[in-house]
């Protein structure tokens, strides 16, 4: 009857019960209050929902746009076939909005088992997106695959109290399409108008391309082509005819040749720069259509032309060849010589060479007949005798001049190591050349293989010079083969073979049996093992042996010996050191084989006597 009396008390006792009711029931979470519980959005229906009582931040990650957020509340929203493409997922819809909110849309296809790892979330808005003006709530334009079910979480900005969310999902529809002005590229926009470096373009979708170029730009350089989709080509490339960039909108337009090397340049606009002259045989170097360089030699000077230019008064030293050794120097004096003479024909000269001496008149030299003609202007080959047999030598070939042909043993040449010498091939005893009688031949001269020989081609008169061309060949080719001694292999005939001769055989690869050897494993000797890998794999896994493969027919005779196996260097390691001692120790407790000093590794009993045996060898030191 209080309240009849005093409604002010009356009032202030009922909001009391209230407070207390309300703080002895506990109010419900949203059903989506968990990822677990996702309620599934209605494309295009917006979905109404209070958070304030959600009692997580989200459980899941933070957001990439916002970290201080709270009471978060789930969704999930499938495209459906014809759903792929942009999207507007808001919390602001008309003139329903919601309060401060965060948006999270993850990836397709991802369970609430990946929304605790960042990497899996698609986009995220935290304030004013492009659909949301004059609040804070969360928008965005999000493009979404079709067939595809995607998680969405809002939450509240964390200064910001929990209330009403309302979230609208709707597919946007294209409302134009507009082209890259550079890449030609288009892009489908659904508000708004084209942004700056684009152009519109008619349609609205993409599918197909709604950008066609509008010509094509070739770089006078490269010849790169590159669609133009606006404006005019740029500087340094030239219009092309067509639209789009196949294999021969932008063809070369010449090949210029360098006057000195004769290296070929593509162009592809203008003309062949100074230095160079156009083939003008087609517009591509490949083949090389320019005509080879080659090196001329004036004296002792060195200069590359092409060949179709010439040397003029110069000498010729053959099609590529370079003045770097210079070819016009090196070979004048046997210790420089660049000149490297093979089996088979090479070409050089002897313009501006010296002369190194003249071979003194007589038998020595058939043909040399007085003081001065014994050979003058000469160069050198280094030659390396491939086989020990019997040679042939020559000038022969038409392009060369009055020459004398020696060969020596060594350098300095001088008269007292010529080996054999020509000065007229019409000489007694010789063949004559075909191409005239003062060319020069050797009808034979015994080389040993592997030697080091130098070959001497010299004017007859101290003014001649020019270019010439030197033969090397066996007298006899058929009789060359191989000859093995033991295991080694030389080019020879069988007359120079002091064992197994195989005519027209080859020492690559070498047909000699390989060397034989015993398997030295800690203190014994094998040779039932007959290979050096086969000896090093028969070591036993945990034992302190080391192995060694020394080639010889028999192992060592005795316990107490160095040679071919060292027993005293137990781990064949370093040498003799004391830890043979203690590894040979460690291995005989264990009773290994390699322990049997002077055995051949068989598995036995050992004895003290190997200990004494080993020390023996060990304090010999003759390892």
């Amino acid at each position: 009857m209080l309240c009849q009396w005093n409604l002010k008390s009356c009032v202030a006792a009922a909001g009391m019960a209230m407070s207390m009711m309300a703080g002895s029931v506990a109010m419900a979470q949203p059903a989506n209050d968990l990822c677990s519980g996702a309620i599934a959005l209605t494309p295009g229906v917006a979905a109404m929902e209070n958070n304030l009582t959600a009692t997580s931040t989200g459980d899941g990650v933070n957001s990439t746009c916002q970290t201080n957020v709270k009471n978060g509340i789930w969704y999930s929203l499938s495209t459906g076939s014809g759903g792929g493409g942009p999207w507007q997922i808001s919390t602001c819809t008309g003139t329903t909005t919601s309060h401060d909110t965060v948006l999270t849309v993850f990836a397709a296809g991802i369970d609430c088992s990946g929304i605790n790892t960042a990497a899996n979330i698609l986009q995220c808005n935290d304030d004013i997106g492009p659909w949301c003006t004059g609040s804070n709530n969360a928008s965005m334009t999000a493009t979404l695959a079709a067939s595809s079910t995607y998680l969405i979480r809002v939450q509240s900005w964390g200064g910001t109290t929990s209330q009403a969310i309302t979230l609208l999902a709707q597919q946007l529809v294209p409302i134009g399409t507009c082209c890259n002005n550079t890449t030609g590229a288009c892009t489908a926009i659904v508000s708004g108008s084209c942004p700056t470096g684009t152009t519109a373009a008619s349609g609205t979708s993409c599918t197909p391309t709604s950008c066609p170029a509008v010509g094509i730009c070739c770089n006078n350089t490269t010849g790169a082509c590159s669609p133009l989709f606006s404006g005019s080509c740029a500087t340094g490339t030239t219009a092309g005819s067509g639209t789009t960039c196949g294999t021969s909108s932008c063809p070369a337009t010449a090949t210029c040749c360098n006057d000195t090397t004769g290296a070929c340049s593509t162009i592809f606009g203008g003309a062949c720069a100074t230095g160079t002259t156009q083939t003008g045989t087609g517009a591509t170097c490949n083949p090389n259509p320019c005509p080879p360089s080659q090196a001329c030699c004036n004296g002792t000077s060195c200069t590359i032309v092409l060949q179709s230019v010439g040397c003029g008064s110069g000498v010729s030293q053959g099609a590529g060849s370079t003045c770097s050794p210079n070819p016009c120097l090196a070979a004048d004096e046997c210790a420089t010589t660049n000149l490297v003479a093979t089996l088979g024909s090479q070409s050089s000269s002897n313009v501006g060479a010296s002369t190194s001496f003249n071979i003194t008149p007589g038998s020595l030299c058939p043909g040399i007949i007085a003081s001065g003609t014994g050979g003058n202007n000469d160069v050198f080959w280094a030659f390396t005798a491939p086989a020990t047999t019997s040679y042939t030598l020559n000038t022969c070939a038409a392009n060369s001049f009055d020459t004398v042909l020696s060969v020596h043993g060594g350098c300095p040449a001088t008269s007292a190591n010529v080996l054999a010498c020509n000065d007229d091939s019409s000489s007694t005893g010789n063949t004559p050349c075909a191409e005239g009688n003062l060319l020069s031949r050797i009808q034979t001269i015994s080389l040993t293989a592997g030697q080091l020989y130098y070959i001497r081609v010299a004017s007859y008169l101290t003014t001649t010079f020019g270019n010439y061309t030197l033969t090397i060949a066996y007298v006899d080719p058929s009789s060359v083969g191989s000859c093995c001694v033991g295991a080694s292999c030389s080019l020879t005939d069988a007359g120079n073979c002091g064992g197994t001769f195989t005519a027209g055989g080859s020492c690559t690869p070498s047909p000699c049996a390989a060397p034989g050897g015993v398997c030295c494993r800690g203190a014994t000797c094998t040779t039932t093992v007959t290979s050096s890998a086969a000896c090093a794999s028969s070591l036993i896994s945990g034992q302190m042996a080391g192995a060694a493969f020394p080639t010889g027919a028999s192992c060592n005779s005795g316990a107490i010996s160095s040679a071919p196996c060292c027993y005293a260097d137990y781990n064949k390691t370093g040498g003799i050191s004391i830890n043979d001692i203690f590894d040979f120790l460690s291995d005989w407790f264990a009773g290994s084989p390699f322990a049997n000093v002077g055995g051949n590794g068989s598995a036995g009993a050992l004895t003290v006597q190997n200990i004494f045996d080993f020390l023996n060898n060990w304090f010999a030191g003759g390892c």
